[in-house]
């Protein structure tokens, strides 16, 4: 998928480790951890849920959800934020 290939341009490498995975009629929800590292050096890891909607054998529709401050904060190599 294109909105993959965008999203990881930036690391050198990643891993996305399945968690769990949950069913149900056409829709498919994948729990994963993510290791990796940015071109620039700096390591990144995260959690996410990826919930895909399948017609006809194909993915249909995909949404994904992450912490994308604590994101970009790794990717800029910024510690994390100080409480809530």
């Amino acid at each position: 998928m294109d909105y993959f290939e965008t999203l990881l341009a930036g690391f050198v490498e990643g891993t996305d480790r399945p968690t769990r995975f949950l069913a149900s009629g056409s829709s498919v929800v994948v729990e994963i951890d993510f290791e990796g590292r940015t071109v620039g050096g700096s390591p990144v890891a995260f959690s996410a849920v990826d919930v895909f909607d399948i017609s006809d054998g194909k993915i249909k529709s995909l949404s994904v959800w992450y912490d994308s401050l604590d994101v970009a904060r790794q990717v800029k190599g910024r510690p994390e934020r100080a409480g809530p």
